[in-house]
Order: C-alpha cells, then structure tokens, then sequence
C-alpha cells in the first residue's frame, strides 16, 4: 500500500502546529487576563489602604469650614494622620489648644474626618449628628451627650492681672516676675519649649519659670499645660484671682513621658485652695503618664473666688512637671 503523500503529510503537519501554537495563544491570553485581575485587585488593596495626598486633604477644606462652624472640634482618624490635616484645614479650623487637648468633656460638637475606614475611640460615646463622603474621606458631626463646660480656663489666664506667680521658702515669699525670655528648646530628648511670655522665679535656672508650653504623654500625644518645675527648698505657688467657680475643679498633670518613663524622682504633689480652704491635694508619680484629678468646689459655687495651686517635690531634681486645670 503507498505511503501518503508529501503534500498530505504537509498539511497534517500544519494543522498540529497551528492547533497547538493557537492553544499556546488561549493560554497566554488567559493567563494574561488573570494577571490583569490580580494587579486591579492589588492597586484597589494599595490604594484603598493608602494615606490620603496633601492635595486631597486640601480639596476638603471647604466641606470641613462648613461642617466646624463655630469653633467645633476637629478629631481626625487614624490619628497619624492629624499633622496633614492640621497643615491643610491650618490654625483657624485646628488651633493648638484643640490639637493639645486635655481630653474631650469639654466640647459641645466635634467633626470626626475619618480615612481608611478608622473611627475615632475619643468620641465613641457621643451621639452622630450627620455623615457625608468626600473622596476617600468620611466626615461626621457628633454631639456631646455629656458635657461637662468649661467656666473658666487657667491656661487661658496666665498672665498679670490675673494671675501672678511666687516661691514659698520658710515664711518668705519670692515673687516670680512676669515678662519676655528667650525661646528655647531642648531639641531631640530635652525640655519642651520655653515659651517667651512666662514668670521667671529666682535661684532656678533656666528651668524655674511658669509659662505655657506642650508635652508629650504616654501615648505620644501632645497635650497642652502650665509649665511649673517644683522649687528647690520650697513650694510653687500660681494664684488666680476672681474665678467663678463652679461644681469643680479638674485637670491633669505629668512630666514630658520621656522623662517619667524611666526616671525614679521623688512625688510631685499638688494641693489646691479656693477662698484660702484647702479643696484637695493629689500627688503625680514617674510613669503614671497624663495623669487626672479632680476636687469639688460645690460649698463654692456661684462665687468668685482666689485659686491657688501649690506644686512642690521633696527633692526638686529633674521634676519637669507641667498641669492642665479647668472649672467646670
């Protein structure tokens, strides 16, 4: 029987390589196809679980003037992301004594400006006004269920004629001062700022004086306060006069945390009287962080009275203690 032919051969040839390059081709075009698929899922993850530009923080400062009128609070989450918010909204919308915050119990109304899906946990139980997406950012009003209002600031009124300042030493009195210093810094690990308004006290150093300034707590955030390193051998004293006074007085105090945490000083404490009675004495120690307290003034309220707060440490070394107080 004769063999096939060359030309037969030929074509049966051709169509096993034709099948096969063309198979070859499906395969490759699948497996490209899912690739694709694969690199629009990762771009989605990368760029759903990416930070916001400064661009896009901008773009929503209008939403966010409209949404903060009157003085509201802004609260951003996650909270790395509040130094971007704070350059593009600026001072107006996010000033320092919101930023440093003691806590929030004293604001009416808050806007939450949420990015990658975070709330925040301060406003956990506050009561949802409204929601509303701009980009990839969700902006929420809240209200304060609990507010406890703020009658009077002494951070506010730390200044002549209000306040004045002064070192207690066995029956003597050594008054603090008020004027303009230089101001310094002790750059990475070293004191907070000193600020140029404070009260300078004598036989300190650079170190005694009584002035605003911001620290670091535990958590790394940073909350505003009064300055007021204990005096060596004596008692600091800040006195504030004609306060309305309220239910209470409340606060908090601490070192900057990178001190306190590995330091072992001695307690500072810190007494406070209203009307020259004595309302409470509380005593801070290292490693306990942005520490509360809290004394009733409630037999005073409704009057205007003196506050002094009285700081004093047994071994005044290293006792970079600064407060936050309020009358609510």
């Amino acid at each position: 029987m004769p063999g096939p032919s060359f030309s037969v051969l030929f074509r049966a040839v051709g169509r096993w390589s034709f099948s096969r390059v063309q198979g070859r081709w499906r395969y490759l075009l699948a497996l490209g196809v899912a690739l694709l698929g694969l690199l629009e899922l990762a771009l989605h993850v990368y760029f759903s679980q990416s930070a916001p530009s400064l661009a896009e923080w901008q773009a929503i400062r209008p939403v966010a003037v409209d949404l903060a009128g009157g003085g509201a609070l802004i609260v951003v989450a996650p909270a790395w992301e509040e130094p971007n918010a704070r350059f593009a909204l600026g001072d107006e919308l996010m000033p320092l004594s919101h930023v440093a915050r003691p806590d929030v119990t004293g604001f009416e109304r808050a806007l939450e400006i949420s990015v990658l899906g975070q709330a925040a946990p301060e406003l956990e139980h506050w009561r949802l006004g409204a929601e509303q997406r701009a980009g990839r950012f969700a902006l929420r009003t809240w209200i304060n269920p609990h507010l406890e209002p703020v009658r009077y600031d002494f951070l506010a009124h730390l200044a002549p004629p209000a306040a004045e300042v002064r070192v207690l030493r066995k029956g003597r009195q050594e008054s603090c001062p008020y004027g303009t210093g230089k101001v310094s810094n002790g750059d990475l690990h070293g004191h907070p700022t000193f600020p140029r308004q404070r009260f300078a006290c004598p036989g300190g150093g650079e170190w005694s004086l009584v002035g605003l300034t911001v620290v670091e707590d535990e958590q790394y955030r940073p909350r505003q306060c009064i300055w007021a390193h204990p005096a060596s051998r004596g008692t600091l004293q800040l006195r504030f006069d004609e306060v309305p006074i309220g239910s209470k007085i409340r606060g908090y105090g601490a070192l900057p945390y990178f001190f306190e945490r590995d330091s072992h000083g001695t307690p500072i404490e810190l007494s406070v009287t209203v009307g020259g009675e004595d309302v409470g004495t509380w005593q801070h120690m290292d490693g306990e962080g942005w520490k509360p307290f809290e004394f009733s003034t409630a037999r005073f309220a409704g009057t205007t009275q003196v506050v002094e707060f009285n700081v004093r440490s047994k071994r005044a070394v290293r006792r970079e203690f600064c407060f936050q107080a309020s009358v609510r």
